[in-house]
């Protein structure tokens, strides 16, 4: 295991390194100058149902609606700023399947599970990297995704509906169809122009209010803190998105550039996203650099108010774009124990990425999310069936804590009853199962799994797994795909390197 134990060590040098900036530093949290003199600057600002109501209610609006995933249940509903509202309306999944004929065609989107989009001849074209394609180009590269089992991205846009789209109209014919070589995105967002006939607030909550768009009925939940409602300032009027690798990182002057030459500041408000690498600050993302790794930049951002040649971040993710290899991957297992965190296809045994967590993880609570399609009990004893693995369970007794979505404490009858309610109301709440780390590795096929925690989580949901394994949990297979697979309290996950399904790490 020498290769990954040298990755593996030059990433805690990383990870050590952030600590000791992020506790030494006494700046914003961020290791920059704060503001840097933007005290005007704001992106966004919370609203409740009432001024939702009455802000689209006055006319015309451009909303921008992120869902959870699997779910018409909206995350984050933001109205955007006046001038939005002649920009081209889009629609952002992934492509679940498509069919083509005589220049024109249609592409199912996982999107309320089948959402349609049609296009023609006169719609544009364009590739993972930006080139521009061909109808027949595009079609066969989707349908060899597809048959790899892969679901592309995509972002598909079409000249702003002025007046607004009829709510129960679910047409959508694309001006321009972009493939996405990140595979973060995907998740389903909508930018419409609405007006009043598209929302309605309802009188017993939850859902506060119902957005009907394309023919879709989308449930607005900010009584329990589903939903985020926000109304973007003027600031962020002319926000706009990037993605690329980062050149180079100055962290006094708290900025990063990349490769393509542009200029980012980092400020008080800038949400940084959470990171599993760790990267969650400019002088992490020094590090990193420094030692060796490549780091890529996922964001949107505004033009700084003092330097319109520099743009201030509104939102960014770092993440690590190095990878390891099968062998290395098969080397760390079979030298383990070692702890992998496995994150799985939507409704599939089929890894997204596996990764081999640092050393002093493995004494760390072993950890399973996913969301809850059923429930059972018996007096404090019972179990949680999950999506995972097609109705994999969970159970709880006695002595097992529960925690709302809201991190409040729950007694076993609060969480029954809530669980209860919301799989009612047709929702699978997301929750996180967590247990002591077993002193040795469990038996590949042994499927019990007795939670001391359950959590309940309001922005999650996809099924992953954080456990101890050893070489008994991995077969390496002769004649790939899938390369190996891994037998996890009795599942048993492809891992499928060879179509580049699966992205294969090492932690810092």
């Amino acid at each position: 295991m020498h290769y990954s134990r040298a990755y593996s060590y030059r990433m805690a040098t990383v990870a050590a390194l952030t600590v000791f900036t992020t506790t030494a530093c006494d700046t914003n949290g961020v290791n920059g100058p704060g503001d840097g003199g933007l005290t005007g600057l704001a992106f966004s600002r919370a609203i409740t149902i009432s001024e939702l109501d009455s802000i689209i209610g006055e006319g015309p609006a451009r909303v921008e609606v992120e869902l959870r995933a699997g779910e018409l249940v909206a995350r984050e509903v933001e109205i955007e700023t006046p001038d939005e509202l002649t920009d081209d309306e889009k629609i952002e999944s992934r492509i679940t399947a498509i069919a083509a004929s005589n220049g024109q065609g249609t592409a199912d989107l996982a999107l309320a599970g089948g959402f349609t989009v049609a296009f023609t001849s006169s719609t544009e074209f364009e590739g993972k990297d930006g080139e521009d394609l061909t109808l027949g180009e595009f079609v066969t590269y989707v349908e060899d995704e597809l048959a790899a089992g892969r679901e592309p991205v995509v972002e598909a846009k079409r000249p702003a509906a002025s007046p607004p789209q009829n709510p129960g109209d679910a047409s959508f014919t694309t001006s321009k169809l972009e493939l996405d070589d990140d595979e973060d995105d995907g998740e389903d967002k909508l930018e419409l122009n609405i007006d009043e006939d598209n929302l309605t607030v309802l009188t017993t909550p939850p859902p506060d209010a119902q957005l009907e768009v394309l023919g879709l009925i989308i449930d607005i939940d900010w009584t329990n803190g589903v939903t985020e409602v926000e109304q973007e300032d003027e600031d962020a009027s002319n926000e706009r998105k990037f993605k690329d690798i980062v050149a180079a990182v100055d962290v006094t002057g708290g900025t990063f550039t990349l490769q393509n030459g542009i200029v980012i500041r980092v400020i008080d408000r800038t949400e940084i996203k959470h990171s599993s690498h760790g990267l969650e600050s400019l002088q992490a993302v020094s590090d990193a650099i420094d030692a060796g790794l490549r780091v890529r930049a996922k964001g949107k951002a505004v033009p700084d108010e003092s330097d319109p040649s520099i743009l201030v971040a509104v939102k960014v993710k770092f993440k690590l774009t190095d990878h390891i290899s099968l062998e290395t991957f098969i080397d760390a297992i079979e030298s383990g124990p070692v702890r992998v965190e496995v994150s799985l296809l939507a409704d599939q045994l089929v890894a997204r990425e596996a990764e081999i967590e640092s050393d002093d993880e493995s004494n760390d609570e072993e950890e399973i999310e996913s969301r809850i399609t059923g429930i059972s009990r018996s007096g404090n004893e019972g179990s949680v069936e999950l999506s995972l693995g097609n109705g994999f369970t969970v159970d709880f007794d006695g002595s097992t804590d529960f925690e709302g979505p809201d991190g409040e404490d729950f007694t076993v009858d609060d969480f029954v009853a809530w669980v209860e309610a919301e799989l009612a109301a047709g929702r699978r709440p997301a929750v996180e199962a967590k247990r002591p780390a077993p002193s040795t590795p469990q038996d590949p096929t042994d499927t019990d799994f007795l939670a001391t925690e359950l959590e309940l989580d309001d922005d999650g949901g996809k099924d992953k797994i954080e456990i101890n394994i050893d070489g008994d949990n991995l077969d390496v297979l002769t004649s790939p795909p899938p390369d190996a697979q891994l037998t996890i309290l009795g599942l048993v996950i492809d891992i499928d390197v060879t179509n580049g399904i699966t992205e294969l790490e090492l932690e810092d």
